[in-house]
């Protein structure tokens, strides 16, 4: 029975998944198959994904001296299945091998039209052998992809997820001068990268129910972060431990931009197009809505992430700190593509009217608590 991209879901009733057989889902890392690991565990699935939307991040490879959260080490490689034996020069994860999860199949095609496809082929691998070899569709360190996976299990069998349940911070990455490494603090900027590296995922799987809750998620952090370091700034009266949990760094940004464009469409068929934009031009008369349009792409995160950029891009009273203008360079070098994206709200001329609370929701395929 065909579906469509769009199609909404209903959840499973928890008696129809317990009597639902079980499939053996293998994790494996981008790029794992280069690295010797049995050809026949790295096969792709039989049936691919409607949308092809996985893309390699690259920004810690260009730039190998500058860590980024949310990229691996150049010289870590992580197996695929627990059946596979170790690689060589493993040193991003704990265990030699990424895990299996054993989860029952209706909850998958439940909530994925990603496995709902598999599924559908009779004549699949996947089928023959119980299991399917699913490749990662982000190249960070195997430990988040791995937290990124166990939230959308959670999501398969709660209807929701905490993202705080995992230890998805890298701590060691973040430097404040004057202050020790921060090891074992989850900053603003840690929680961004992974809420984009869930939405990459969900993406890849079809899993538009839990992008949607995503959004909302990432939508909230950035508010919040915006909010926050509006109010700090203004009263000048925080400490240095008060301002590290709220930590975002241009590297968490950077990470951020390159994990989202390369791992989404430029516009997602699964999207509504804006609605009109009469009513709106009544709520928001500063956006020059037309003009937006024509930059402004049809994907809610991509949207979103380039309005969280356009809010601290300009120059903060028009001084220039030289790190401030490379690390925005690197940004634009790295993801050219961002470029229209970041226009669409360069466009309006102040600011603090690019704050999110100040934009329209619709940009981001969210309803105002009116609608």
């Amino acid at each position: 029975m065909p579906h469509t991209i769009n199609e909404v879901i209903p959840p499973a009733l928890p008696s129809v998944l317990c009597s639902s057989p079980t499939i053996t889902i293998c994790l494996r890392q981008p790029g794992a198959s280069e690295d010797g690991l049995d050809p026949h565990a790295t096969r792709q699935a039989s049936v691919p994904p409607p949308v092809q939307t996985s893309k390699k991040s690259t920004i810690a490879k260009k730039n190998p001296t500058k860590k980024v959260p949310g990229s691996r080490n150049k010289s870590g490689n992580d197996a695929g299945t627990t059946s596979d034996p170790p690689s060589a020069g493993n040193t991003n994860t704990t265990s030699s091998t990424m895990p299996t999860f054993q989860v029952h199949v209706a909850a998958l095609v439940s909530q994925s039209l990603y496995f709902k496809s598999l599924m559908s082929f009779d004549a699949g691998m996947e089928k023959a052998t119980n299991k399917v070899v699913f490749e990662c569709p982000t190249d960070c360190r195997a430990e988040l992809n791995r937290f990124a996976f166990s939230c959308f299990v959670d999501f398969l069998y709660n209807g929701t997820f905490d993202i705080e349940n995992y230890t998805y911070h890298e701590g060691s990455f973040i430097s404040i001068p004057g202050m020790e490494s921060a090891s074992g603090v989850k900053t603003t900027g840690d929680r961004l990268v992974f809420i984009g590296i869930l939405y990459v995922l969900g993406e890849k799987l079809l899993a538009r129910q839990f992008q949607k809750m995503l959004l909302q998620k990432m939508y909230d952090t950035m508010l919040q972060f915006q909010t926050k370091d509006f109010a700090r700034r203004s009263t000048g009266g925080d400490t240095e431990e008060d301002r590290l949990p709220g930590t975002v760094l241009w590297s968490h940004v950077g990470s951020l931009v390159d994990i989202v464009f390369r791992g989404t469409p430029s516009r997602s068929f699964s999207h509504d197009e804006p609605s009109s934009s009469e009513e709106l031009e009544k709520e928001f008369p500063i956006l020059d809505l037309k003009a937006r349009k024509l930059w402004l792409g049809g994907e809610n995160m991509r949207n979103l992430v380039a309005a969280f950029l356009s809010f601290g891009w300009s120059l903060s009273n028009g001084m220039a700190r030289k790190c401030d203008v490379d690390s925005k360079h690197e940004i634009i070098r790295s993801t050219p593509e961002v470029q229209e994206w970041l226009l669409a709200y360069l466009l309006i001329p102040k600011p603090g009217d690019r704050r999110l609370d100040r934009l329209p929701k619709s940009d981001f395929g969210l309803q105002d608590e009116s609608g």
